[in-house]
């Protein structure tokens, strides 16, 4: 059975810089009428000059919507399958120019580039 990452973690959340913070701030608990997902769960990251925040601890649902509210409708989502033997199957997933195993993080690095915008 294939499992796949579904959220990003407190380590992926602390890769960010104080701008990208601010602008998933203001997303998330900000900028109307976005309805955002009541099941994320969040962590306590730290910000700027000693200011805690709660930040999202995404979805894979939740960067495909904060994509879409940022207006790119136009990335794609690919996935190739790698086989190995006989019983091994592995997913490679690619948005944009980003590959990886996991979606959550191909869409997680899409989402960061968003951030800095």
């Amino acid at each position: 059975m294939i499992s796949i990452k579904q959220n990003i973690t407190k380590q992926d959340l602390l890769q960010l810089n104080d701008n990208q913070i601010k602008a998933l701030f203001t997303y998330w608990w900000k900028t109307p009428p976005v309805k955002k997902n009541l099941n994320t769960s969040y962590a306590r990251c730290e910000y700027d000059t000693g200011y805690l925040l709660d930040l999202p601890l995404m979805s894979i649902g939740d960067m495909i919507e904060y994509l879409i509210y940022n207006k790119d409708q136009n990335f794609t989502i690919e996935r190739y399958l790698q086989y190995e033997g006989v019983d091994f199957e592995e997913m490679i997933w690619e948005v944009h120019d980003y590959i990886d195993p996991e979606l959550c993080d191909c869409l997680w690095e899409l989402t960061k580039e968003y951030l800095n915008r």
